[in-house]
């Protein structure tokens, strides 16, 4: 019987190690931080919310479409212990925009967001097919919502300074109307009488003159003093109107 005792009280203090070690190793988990990640829905509502309001301060659009492209859902990114800034990195109004999301804490990170972006606003269109060399009419002109950013540079606000002016090339219906397709009528025809303005610091000189070219308003054209019978170069300043600056 001493013999069965004995081996049933080593059994009992091995057990019991047993469970000490275990406890201990639970303590020491349980007392471990978790590591918490950013939610990424809220980082894309964050860089939406920025991008509305960048397009919003200018004050030069009508209305604003923002669709954000969310980051990878794999992505993870340690919960910021700062506040969270985006800036964003496209400078022009394009259809894409790239902001730059940082985290400057203890764990620092830095994730690029793209958006897509419309911004519409009214813009000069034809009414009509236009033929190049068509003299514009306040008819053949109308104001259109469009998405500027898909157009580029150069596109009317308003149709001031289209009237009266000539098109470069063909017009489509609806097409919007640039400032690069646009030239000033031709206001002088070759062999027409013009007065010649010769303008100088101290005093200003008129004289006749006859056109040796074409010449629309800021071309430079060669003209024949009637006078010297000379022949200049005068810049077209308006219809039979011709001037010349003397240094």
């Amino acid at each position: 019987m001493t013999p069965h005792s004995s081996h049933a009280a080593d059994y009992s203090v091995t057990d019991h190690s047993v469970t000490d070690y275990s406890n201990e190793k639970l303590n020491k988990s349980s007392t471990r931080k978790e590591t918490l990640y950013e939610n990424l829905n809220d980082l894309t509502a964050l860089v939406a919310d920025t991008v509305q309001d960048h397009f919003e301060q200018l004050q030069q659009y009508d209305d604003i479409d923002i669709k954000v492209n969310p980051p990878d859902p794999r992505l993870k990114l340690v919960r910021c212990e700062q506040p969270i800034s985006v800036k964003i990195l496209s400078t022009r109004a394009t259809s894409r925009i790239t902001s730059q999301v940082r985290c400057e804490s203890q764990t620092p990170w830095s994730v690029y967001i793209t958006s897509s972006v419309a911004l519409f606003h009214n813009v000069v269109v034809a009414t009509s097919p236009l033929a190049k060399g068509n003299a514009l009419r306040q008819e053949d002109l109308e104001l259109q919502k469009r998405d500027v950013s898909r157009l580029g540079k150069g596109f009317l606000l308003n149709t001031d300074s289209a009237i009266g002016m000539e098109l470069r090339r063909p017009l489509r219906l609806g097409e919007p109307l640039r400032e690069t397709l646009l030239i000033p009528p031709q206001v002088i025809d070759r062999g027409d009488t013009v007065a010649i303005t010769a303008i100088s610091q101290q005093v200003s000189v008129v004289a006749n003159g006859t056109a040796l070219s074409n010449g629309r308003t800021g071309d430079k054209i060669r003209v024949r003093n009637e006078n010297s019978d000379r022949v200049v170069r005068a810049e077209v300043t308006g219809p039979g109107e011709v001037t010349i600056q003397i240094k």
